[in-house]
């Protein structure tokens, strides 16, 4: 037995099931369900990080070779985004 599954929004009294050809002239069951609405959970906040913290776990990836280059990356890159060509 082939069960077919649709998940639909009902926005009238009319649904519309696509595929239903290789069943014509047969009798088939037709059962809707709600689907049931899961429950908010309450989110418990976040505690707030110390930024000296997450830098000393950020440090082993850092490059020294780039952080001199650091200082003019945001003025580079707006002179090669707008220049005029």
């Amino acid at each position: 037995m082939e069960a077919v599954c649709s998940i639909q929004t009902v926005t009238s009294d009319f649904l519309m099931i696509t595929g239903m050809r290789k069943y014509f002239g047969q009798q088939v069951e037709i059962i809707i369900l709600p689907l049931e609405q899961p429950e908010k959970k309450l989110e418990k906040p976040k505690e707030s990080i110390d930024v000296t913290r997450v830098r000393g776990y950020l440090h082993q990836y850092a490059n020294p070779a780039l952080i001199e280059q650091e200082k003019d990356a945001w003025k580079l890159a707006m002179k090669e985004k707008h220049a005029i060509r």
